[in-house]
Formats: C-alpha cells, sequence, structure tokens
C-alpha cells in the first residue's frame, strides 16, 4: 500500500496546478499503532478511536465503503498509517482556501480500509506551533474548525512563524489507513 501511496501522492504533486508551489518540500511519513474503537455510528457513518496516548480520533467513512459493518466497539486494531505531504508556507496571503479529494476504497468483504489524497490551499491563521514536532494547527479563512500537519524537516522558515500569523500553506497530503485485527497471544 505504501507503494501505491506514493504514486498517488506523485501523480497529485504532478496533476494539480495549486498543489505544486514553487519550492515545495515532499516528505513521507509512516507510523504504526494499535488503536481501541470506542464507537461505531452506522448512521453518521463515523468511527471514534482512542489512540495508546489517549487521544480519540473521528474518523468519517466514505459513503461508499462496504465494509463499515465489521468494525465493532471494544475492537482493538493494528492501524498503519502513512503520510506524504507536499508542503511550502509564506507569510501572509488574503483569506482563501481550495481542496480537491480522492478516495480508493478496499472492496466488498475485504479489511476495512483505503488510501486518500487530499490537496488544499489556504491562508488562514496561526493558532499554536509546536516546534520540536514542527505541528502547526491554523484556522481558515472562515473560522471553522482548526487543521494540523506536520511540517518537513526541509522547510527552513518554521521559526519565524508564530501564532496569530496569518500564513498561506499549499499541500498535497495522503494516507494509507488498512484495519488488521490485533493477534491474540
Amino acid at each position: 500500500m505504501k507503494t501505491r501511496l506514493a504514486v498517488l501522492v506523485l501523480a497529485a504533486v504532478a496533476g494539480s496546478s495549486h498543489a505544486q508551489p514553487r519550492g515545495a518540500v515532499l516528505a513521507v511519513d509512516s507510523i504504526e499503532a494499535v488503536v481501541t474503537v470506542t464507537n461505531v455510528d452506522q448512521a453518521a457513518r463515523t468511527v471514534t478511536m482512542r489512540g495508546p496516548r489517549g487521544n480519540l480520533v473521528v474518523l468519517q467513512v466514505p459513503a461508499d465503503a462496504q465494509n463499515l459493518g465489521q468494525v465493532t466497539p471494544g475492537a482493538r486494531i493494528r492501524v498503519r498509517y502513512s503520510e506524504a505531504v507536499a508542503l511550502t508556507i509564506s507569510k501572509g496571503g488574503k483569506p482563501s482556501a481550495g481542496a480537491a479529494e480522492s478516495v480508493i476504497l478496499s472492496p466488498k468483504g475485504g479489511t476495512p480500509g483505503g488510501v486518500a489524497v487530499r490537496t488544499l490551499q489556504a491562508s488562514g491563521v496561526v493558532d499554536a506551533i509546536d516546534y520540536d514536532s514542527r505541528y502547526i494547527t491554523m484556522r481558515g479563512p472562515k473560522g471553522g474548525l482548526p487543521q494540523s500537519f506536520r511540517v518537513p524537516e526541509e522547510v527552513k522558515n518554521l521559526e519565524q512563524i508564530n501564532g496569530g500569523d496569518r500564513i498561506t500553506v499549499s499541500y498535497v497530503q495522503a494516507f494509507a489507513l488498512r484495519m488488521l485485527p490485533l493477534e491474540r497471544k
């Protein structure tokens, strides 16, 4: 799935004029974690999971995902998450936002999971920066829910950005998620 992810990200960067900003940095990162499903809302098509640090994440399941019925509260699942980000950050910019998304899901009866590629260009206000882990949280032009993303080491101007600054961010984000039942010991 990592190969498919890298190909989708590179195709998205090459195929989108605003996803290929001048001076963009491409970074790929993968993590694996064991999570516990705390709630499944079939009507809203959401799955709430508790991560290893106790944080809750609500995953919106696309309408065409056919395996939601296999996911139940209490299930302990090994999640592999890969992310590739092509990113530029610059101070200033008029409030704006644009996005596109592409999703590939596992076939009916298969292991729940899929690959998603999201292209985003936004100008907004920085809510918070974690310089050590290189995460920025910002709000878009109309406020709304904050969005967080990791800034690759190759981006050198992160220390020049502060909370409250208006910044413009362009990035392509892709992730592959595959839920695997934990092996019983």
